[in-house]
């Protein structure tokens, strides 16, 4: 079986496409595995989830790939899908872009942690619910959230994205992130002087797409540290969450954003003066029960 040609390498923005019925497997009485002769549909691949969509109108529910093959694994109870059958099929775009977003900044985050600290990216997974980078040395705080700036000052810049196939002789005198040990055939995504990595998925062709960039939550892990972040439509929708839930904290507590902190720590040293009072209360009436029950 000749490999998949992978639409989504040269065509990101793309959310239609044509394509051939090479193998078709059933699976079970409602799914069947697919493979086109090409495809938009970025499988799960370096840490990514794979894209959503239809073919034909049915729905894809996973992509994978192994060998250079993709295969779809659609929902389907009928035999509409049979070998050199002509399909038509769509990508979920609002997915894909959001992905698009988040790995972009990925890779520029990385790029800035590789360049400065001398750190590799061990470590990332981009899924429905969580996205997160791993880095093999530690980073503090005020390194992150300095880098944090640094990222979001890359997306206003609007930054151009390129990617290729550079031939075997070029590659080898190449210096870029993840290099693998290979001669020819490796995807270089290049953001400006910010990084140049070896990488299969996806990117926006500006930074500026991105929209902003921010970090969720640190933590250490395995002699290194695993950041948590969100780009994009994802932060916008963090953080008009965020502020929805402050401003109904602030209206609950009769508070405005500016005190609401210290709002908050008056109200629970309030509170552990109210349980260390009710101790002693308990306390003293405790001691008054065994004196009257002493007399």
């Amino acid at each position: 079986m000749n490999k998949t040609i992978k639409l989504y390498d040269f065509t990101p923005y793309e959310t239609g496409f044509t394509g051939k019925v090479v193998s078709c497997e059933r699976l079970d009485g409602s799914h069947v595995l697919v493979v086109l002769d090409k495809t938009l549909f970025f499988p799960e691949e370096g840490g990514q989830s794979p894209d959503k969509g239809n073919i034909d109108g049915f729905n894809v529910k996973n992509v994978q790939i192994k060998n250079d093959i993709i295969s779809h694994t659609i929902e389907c109870d009928t035999e509409h899908f049979v070998i050199d059958k002509g399909v038509y099929g769509n990508i979920d775009w609002d997915y894909r872009f959001s992905n698009m977003q988040n790995h972009s900044a990925e890779h520029i985050f990385s790029g800035l942690v590789n360049r400065k600290y001398g750190f590799n990216n061990c470590g990332f997974h981009l899924s429905d619910n969580i996205v997160t980078m791993d880095f093999d040395g530690p980073l503090s705080i005020q390194d992150i959230e300095e880098l944090e700036i640094e990222v979001n000052n890359a997306i206003y810049k609007n930054v151009e994205t390129k990617t290729g196939y550079p031939e075997a002789d070029e590659l080898k005198k190449l210096e870029y992130r993840s290099k693998i040990d290979l001669e020819s055939g490796v995807r270089i995504v290049e953001i400006g002087s910010y990084d140049k990595c070896a990488c299969c998925a996806p990117h926006v062709s500006k930074t500026g797409e991105i929209g902003i960039f921010k970090v969720q939550s640190v933590q250490s892990y395995k002699g290194g540290v695993r950041i948590s972040y969100l780009a994009g439509r994802r932060a916008l929708n963090a953080y008009i969450n965020d502020f929805k839930l402050v401003e109904s904290l602030g209206t609950k507590l009769s508070a405005n954003r500016d005190n609401l902190e210290q709002f908050v720590d008056n109200l629970k040293s309030n509170n552990e003066k109210l349980k260390l009072d009710v101790t002693k209360a308990n306390t003293f009436r405790l001691e008054i029960e065994i004196d009257r029950q002493k007399n």
